[in-house]
């Protein structure tokens, strides 16, 4: 994590004044971003949100669009009135701000946060760039606006262009080859009763004309419950999700509920219930195996499924997990991807395509060639399959990770930044 002070570089700096959002300790806080103007230019946000501009463009107003504007600005991006996107583009004249106040009104100091949101894309500023343009997610508990205080920079909550060879212009941000769904737990904070915190993405300044990015679908949950999850994977087999995690410690867990969302659905749908432990000082292990996708058993409809778990404690307090995707489809190779985010702090994605089943072992080297650690050493059936790597307990730095199945073997870098 890197932290930032204030530094006034810009012509001036306008932000609205829109009130606080209040932390209760009952549920989940949602955004949809729905409310948003959806034509002309507006100052209206949904309480508790913000936007600052700074630059010789700058003002306090954000424009609708649906991608199709190169001028830098503050955007409720959407091609229709009731599905907005909260976002901007910067240029040479205006850099743009966005984020949130929160009040915590639960009663007891908040010691982590969880945070989950689709970043979309709605504009491509160069033909085939190769590189991703960025929205980067920092937090403060001492400011008193998007502009003042001290921030804290968490990479795991960035949002990274996703479709970087493509033609320039207009992109739809609610496809799924231009959105991310982006999920992480904040913690080792201390926000007590009564106090204020604030998070904000800024635009990353990417060489050349910036490419059009917003948050969509936004949602964060300050309970923190005595249940912790080590890892979460996916495994398709034939026309089957299999979903795996583990916990290493629970006290009063009730169970885990099984959420799905579709890539071109905007909501979260319950496919099922795992009872917990209740209580336990050692791992325990589950499984869950979604045999009701879109499609049937004769043949699943192709395309992306999220998957994330909703933690229930015994007194009906939850929490959701990360999310990790299953991109449904035979591979027709074996194949490592790229991990995602790269780079990261401290929770990255790895995907991995096999052709056919077989024993799979991720190993992890350092720069000099130096085995660091297994991240996977077991037998998987053929199909796409992801793995969420922690590397919370390593420094920052470049690392190799060589995945080896068979006679297949394929190596790729990530770079770890704390």
């Amino acid at each position: 994590m890197k932290k930032f002070g204030l530094l006034i570089i810009f012509f001036c700096t306008i932000s609205t004044l829109n009130a606080q959002i209040s932390l209760t300790g009952v549920g989940t806080y949602t955004q949809d971003f729905n409310s948003l103007a959806g034509t002309g230019t507006s100052s209206t946000l949904p309480t508790g949100w913000y936007l600052s501009e700074s630059g010789t463009s700058a003002n306090t107003l954000y424009t609708a669009g649906s991608g199709s504007n190169n001028t830098g600005d503050t955007y409720s991006f959407g091609t229709t009135f009731i599905d907005r996107a909260f976002g901007g583009l910067r240029s040479g004249s205006l850099i743009p701000v966005i984020g949130a106040s929160f009040t915590n009104n639960t009663g007891s100091a908040i010691t982590q946060i969880s945070i989950t949101y689709t970043g979309e894309q709605w504009r491509a500023g160069v033909l085939n760039r190769g590189a991703a343009d960025r929205l980067d997610f920092q937090l403060s508990t001492d400011a008193a606006s998007l502009t003042t205080g001290t921030w804290t920079d968490y990479d795991a909550l960035d949002f990274y262009s996703p479709n970087i060879n493509t033609t320039l212009g207009a992109k739809d941000g609610n496809s799924a080859e231009n959105r991310t769904i982006i999920s992480f737990t904040i913690t080792g904070l201390n926000i007590i009763n009564g106090a204020t915190f604030w998070i904000r993405w800024t635009d990353f300044d990417i060489t050349s004309t910036d490419d059009a990015l917003a948050i969509d679908d936004f949602s964060i949950d300050q309970s923190a419950l005595p249940v912790e999850l080590s890892s979460f994977s996916a495994t398709t087999i034939g026309s089957i999700v299999k979903l795996n995690w583990q916990t290493e410690t629970e006290v009063n867990n009730y169970g885990f509920d099984i959420l799905r969302q579709a890539e071109d659905e905007k909501v979260w749908t319950k496919i099922g219930f795992v009872n917990g432990y209740g209580n336990s000082n050692s791992p325990r292990s589950y499984s869950y195996e979604d045999k009701n996708l879109p499609g049937g058993r004769q043949g699943v409809t192709a395309g992306k499924y999220a998957y994330r778990l909703k933690q229930i404690d015994n007194d009906g307090q939850f929490e959701y997990s990360k999310v990790i995707e299953v991109d449904f489809g035979a591979p027709k190779k074996f194949e490592l991807s790229q991990n995602y985010p790269n780079p990261f702090n401290p929770v990255t994605t790895i995907r991995f395509n096999l052709s056919e089943a077989g024993n799979v072992k991720i190993t992890l080297f350092n720069i000099l060639g130096q085995e660091i650690k297994t991240i996977v050493n077991d037998f998987k059936e053929s199909g796409v399959h992801t793995i969420n790597f922690d590397a919370s307990d390593l420094n920052s730095g470049m690392y190799i990770y060589k995945l080896e199945s068979g006679s297949f073997i394929q190596t790729r870098k990530m770079t770890l930044v704390k």
